[in-house]
């Protein structure tokens, strides 16, 4: 997996070409940077590209139209009173975390009519050959091969891979002219999707905004700038974002907008758009008292920081040993078992797959194991100490004094620190969570009624 300054240096000048690829007002570039940002991430490794089977992939994207849309319309009627119809387009993977934080702000626009736009990726299309669709489609594909160095972009397989994004480029045409065809945006006075970054979600806000229908998505995670040790696809959540407004959690997204004192993007603040990170959890939680389990959680990350992940897992074990502690392991929904030697931990007592459990496995736990992921303050906020492993790849997004890089260090700080937060610390870490989880004020209601405020404006 490659991550770092050899992921960056590759990535974005790849990027800013395929950026160049316009057509009817549409930048592909952006529609397919999710997908572009991945393979730079696991070029060498992963899925094989056939060429035959990717050329198959463009000839047929090329002289086929698909006639339906890979996305379901669901109407939701609000108030009779309020005339306002707002498009809400779920998350482009179905993840089921995701799909609970686009459930969190839907629950809030209960006064308003919802267009809620779902992704179907497994709906079977209808295809027809369209001579005329072609003849647009041929033009993306000169552009493409005008502007995008096909053979030297990726390590290996490189041709392969971009004829793969070409096809679907390709295919993203047809999508964006079924949106127009079905009259998808149509009487839409606010469109709000939940990541603009994604292929659909991308889509939408583009044709939303060429419609001159207000945009906004969400904050679904903590953002940070990157440095160049730093550099992964995370960065496109604010590289590639064509919304005019984010929603954003607390004070510290405000920062990651602001390049060289010049605002970037329109932030309305609203508080997490996580049931389980709200700020007023952190004082119905305070006075708990717990009893100690002799048992901690490791917290993965994403797939693309294996490495800081498998050194954890080996870190744990070692410690576990030492202590005799017991130890889970809550994966990311990105990782696969078989990436990690969970055989050779002998203090190992469960690895668990679903997010969901996270709340109860850091309850159940005397303190959990973390890399540099929004669960650190998921930990803070039950008030349970969490320690953090600094290698080369950690980002530091504020915290307490609870880091670690070795073994040593991690002993040493199990031993020094109580497993829940000491009172000095609380007022700390009251800060800390506001400023990335927002304050109790926040809410998404207001902000959208700001939006549609901003709509009717314009």
């Amino acid at each position: 997996m490659i991550v770092g300054k050899e992921y960056k240096d590759k990535f974005l000048p790849h990027w800013e070409k395929w950026k160049r690829v316009t057509f009817r007002g549409y930048n592909y570039g952006g529609i397919i940077a999710n997908e572009l940002s991945h393979l730079h991430h696991i070029d060498g490794n992963g899925k094989k590209y056939n060429l035959a089977g990717e050329l198959k992939f463009l000839l047929k994207s090329l002289f086929y139209k698909n006639l339906n849309l890979p996305v379901s319309v669901t109407n939701i009627s609000g108030n009779a009173s309020c005339s306002n119809t707002i498009g809400f387009v779920m998350d482009d993977d179905n993840r089921g975390d995701y799909l609970k934080q686009c459930e969190f702000v839907l629950n809030q626009l209960n006064d308003y009519k919802i267009r809620v736009f779902t992704v179907v990726k497994d709906v079977k299309l209808k295809k027809r050959f369209a001579f005329g669709s072609s003849i647009n489609k041929l033009i993306i594909v000169v552009k493409v091969l005008s502007n995008v160095s096909v053979k030297k972009s990726f390590k290996s397989q490189s041709l392969s891979k971009n004829i793969n994004l070409l096809a679907k480029c390709l295919f993203y045409y047809d999508v964006i002219e079924n949106i127009k065809l079905n009259k998808l945006l149509d009487n839409v006075d606010l469109l709000i999707a939940f990541s603009d970054m994604k292929q659909y979600g991308n889509i939408f806000v583009q044709s939303a905004k060429i419609q001159g229908i207000v945009t906004g998505t969400l904050q679904h995670g903590i953002y940070i700038r990157h440095k160049d040790d730093q550099y992964s696809q995370s960065a496109i959540n604010y590289l590639n974002s064509p919304a005019d407004y984010l929603l954003g959690w607390g004070e510290s997204i405000v920062n990651v907008f602001n390049v060289d004192g010049q605002t970037v993007k329109k932030v309305l603040l609203s508080g997490s758009s996580v049931k389980d990170y709200q700020i007023d959890d952190y004082y119905t939680t305070m006075d708990q008292t717990r009893l100690p389990s002799n048992k901690f959680v490791v917290l993965f990350s994403r797939s693309t920081l294996r490495q800081s992940n498998a050194d954890m897992l080996r870190i744990s074990q070692i410690v576990a040993s030492e202590t005799g502690y017991r130890f889970d392991v809550l994966m990311h929904p990105t990782n696969k078992m078989e990436h990690y030697e969970f055989d050779k931990c002998t203090n190992l007592n469960k690895i668990y797959q679903d997010s969901s459990l996270l709340l109860k496995l850091i309850d159940d736990s005397d303190f959990c194991i973390c890399h540099s992921t929004t669960v650190y303050f998921t930990s803070l906020l039950k008030h349970k100490a969490c320690f953090r492993y600094e290698d080369k790849y950690f980002i530091d997004y504020g915290g307490l004094n609870d880091k670690f890089s070795d073994e040593k260090e991690l002993l040493n700080k199990i031993t020094e620190s109580a497993h829940s937060l000491e009172n000095d610390k609380k007022k700390q870490v009251e800060m800390l969570l506001k400023h990335q989880f927002g304050n109790i004020e926040y809410s998404y209601k207001k902000s959208i009624q700001t939006l549609l405020n901003q709509a009717v404006k314009s």
